[in-house]
């Protein structure tokens, strides 16, 4: 076959009678774009995942509770699902709908390779609470895909439960909508996983964050605000940072309002993104990302906090007002005319001044 072809041509596969065009190109440009089609689909891979073979809310109702192991409540658009097995589903939540997901101390992983468990289109609402203790969402097993254990492009609560991202490459939750964390666990159980990866808007109340190898646990690219939570190295030893700040036009934006952090690598903030903290407990120094008029200090842990700065008084300013309110004091308290001599000599003001002293 030669490097170039100049007119279409047409080959004939003889066992499979597929009929190829193949068109002019030069090898070395279509070399090129391979490289960077190979390129963008690693970075984009596990965040571009298509649901074929997703089931619906009325899909999981109409096929019962028997079959799915889960137990749907509610109508017009308004369900409760209850797990009360082990199911593997790859759930699609459409527009419009506003479920609430138990996990009823189950756990729930995908049916199908390289699909979410849990797919949440824009103008959907889903929020996930766990009445019996040891619920968890995780890919199963055999999956060595890298789509998100939960994809969210509409809005997501975690009230309860563990998110458990266990395959290199995938991420506990990709959020590109509205996500609160309000309890729960989201943690990596291998290198190469992130817990939760927000190019949306994303707000932490409480929870647990548990980095379970060198990738950090939270990877931000869009807007954050942290205003508790514990964030953990598994082992409660030394990771590189627990949370990565990073967006490659700068606009990763992080907000520190509380929350405990406890590892000695903490923050990774690529230049020109943002973290600013004004409250927190952290296990080393995070000084360079304080807010204006705050410092840390060490408690009696060896943990650093978030104070305010102690306020420096301008020794000549405040010298002059105390010195001028002595003497006013000492003439309002001590000058009785009664007792300074009334001769008009000069003396009489020596003793006048005398007297004040």
């Amino acid at each position: 076959m030669s490097k170039k072809y100049k007119n279409i041509k047409q080959l004939d596969n003889a066992r499979g009678g597929v009929i190829l065009y193949m068109y002019k190109y030069e090898r070395r440009d279509m070399m090129k774009k391979k490289i960077l089609f190979m390129a963008f689909a690693f970075v984009v891979s596990m965040f571009i995942v298509p649901n074929v073979f997703a089931a619906s809310v009325s899909d999981i109702k109409s096929w019962g509770e028997t079959g799915t192991h889960i137990k749907v409540e509610g109508s017009d658009n308004n369900y409760t699902l209850t797990l009360t097995g082990e199911p593997k589903q790859d759930l699609i939540i459409s527009q419009g709908e506003t479920v609430t997901i138990d996990l009823a101390g189950h756990t729930l992983t995908n049916y199908t390779n390289n699909n979410s468990v849990i797919t949440i289109n824009s103008g959907a609402t889903v929020t996930i609470i766990d009445s019996s203790n040891d619920g968890k969402i995780s890919l199963k097993s055999d999956d060595n895909g890298t789509a998100p254990v939960i994809n969210n492009a509409g809005t997501l609560t975690l009230e309860n439960g563990t998110i458990d991202s266990t395959k290199a490459g995938s991420t506990g939750i990709y959020n590109s909508g509205t996500l609160t964390v309000a309890g729960g666990e989201v943690k990596t159980s291998v290198n190469g996983a992130w817990g939760l990866t927000n190019v949306g808007t994303a707000t932490i109340t409480d929870g647990t964050f548990t980095q379970g190898n060198d990738f950090s646990v939270v990877l931000n690219a869009g807007t954050m605000t942290v205003e508790g939570g514990n964030f953990v190295a598994a082992d409660g030893g030394s990771h590189n940072s627990l949370i990565t700040n990073k967006n490659d036009d700068g606009t990763a934006s992080m907000t520190i309002n509380g929350g405990t952090f406890d590892s000695t690598g903490i923050f990774y903030n690529e230049d020109g993104d943002s973290i600013v903290i004004t409250s927190g407990n952290f296990a080393s120094d995070v000084s360079e990302y304080l807010a204006d008029g705050l410092v840390m200090e060490q408690d009696e842990d060896g943990n650093f906090i978030v104070v305010d700065a102690p306020e420096i008084p301008d020794d000549n300013t405040n010298s002059e007002e105390n010195n001028s309110t002595t003497v006013v004091n000492k003439v309002i308290d001590k000058t009785k005319l009664d007792d300074v001599p009334k001769t008009g000599s000069i003396y009489s003001v020596l003793n006048f001044m005398n007297y004040l002293r």
